[in-house]
This record gives structure tokens, sequence and C-alpha cells, in this order.
């Protein structure tokens, strides 16, 4: 699971510009350890903002309906092996960050 952040059930679904790159998407799905979906239309905002507009005025019954307008297109599974590797270097990463915090905020206070 992701330790810095929410844990997923079994997938992660992606919107967006990095949906647009092969290489974003497999990182994404080899670091988080999950697969990552992608949607078919690039209409994410406006169905979100359907969706809560139709819920908000009674049009739409419940949240639930969104699953009846999304399709995917592709869905990327991660590499193990590498999933591993990344996690060593998220181990050496929060190492780097806990000796380095205060400095980093010290250097950031000068002018």
């Amino acid at each position: 699971g992701l330790e810095s952040g929410l844990e997923l059930a079994e997938e992660c679904i992606m919107v967006g510009g990095a949906t647009r790159s092969p290489l974003w998407m497999k990182m994404f799905s080899d670091v988080t350890g999950y697969p990552i979906k992608t949607l078919a239309q690039n209409v994410e905002a406006p169905y979100g903002d359907a969706l809560l507009a139709g819920v908000g005025t009674g049009v739409l019954d419940s949240y639930e309906r969104i699953k009846d307008w999304v399709r995917f297109d592709r869905t990327i599974y991660p590499d193990k092996k590498a999933k591993k590797i990344y996690d060593q270097y998220f181990i050496e990463y929060k190492k780097a960050y806990k000796s380095l915090k205060d400095t980093m905020k010290t250097l950031g206070k000068i002018n």
C-alpha cells in the first residue's frame, strides 16, 4: 500500500493530462503497486459537475449513477519487480528527508 497516503481497495482511476503518457501511467502503477485505469472519455470535470448538479437537484438519485456514464479505455498493471525497487528508493528518501528537514527549513528562510 501507500505508506504516506490513502489505502486503495483494488485499483486507481486516473484522469487528466498525465494519462496521455504511457510512461507516466506505468510509473504510477509501479510506484503504487495498483492497476491504473484511464477513462475513454476526456470529460472528467464535466462528468463530476453534472453528477453533483444532478444529485443536488434531485434529477439523479445517487452518486453511484456515475458508474453508468464512465467507460475505461485501458488498465496499466504494476510490475512487481519495479515496485520493490521503488519501495527501496522510498525508504532511502524518507531517511534523507528526515536528516535534511531542518536544514531545508533554515535554507528556505534565507533571503
